[in-house]
């Protein structure tokens, strides 16, 4: 998480980038440690978040310097970022 937020400050980004992500990521560490049982599910779930945020961020970054960019995170987190070259 750390690193996220200091990625976006260290190339100057909209902290609101990553800020849902990371408003999702407290509650699902609140349900696992609720629980007290972490899935192989739920493990994998919890990985994807610094994937996504990871590419949220790249997009972002591409788009500040000038290439379109944008990163789409389906429900499974799984991560795929398109820019205007793979048209």
């Amino acid at each position: 998480m750390e690193l996220h937020l200091r990625t976006v400050a260290e190339l100057k980004i909209d902290p609101s980038v990553v800020t849902s992500f990371l408003e999702e990521l407290e509650q699902l560490l609140k349900g696992i440690a609720m629980m007290k049982e972490l899935t192989l599910r739920s493990r994998d779930y919890l990985v994807s978040f610094g994937e996504c945020m990871s590419t949220r961020i790249f997009a972002a970054y591409l788009n500040k310097i000038g290439v379109k960019a944008r990163q789409v995170c389906p429900p499974s987190h799984f991560s795929i970022l398109f820019n205007s070259l793979w048209k």
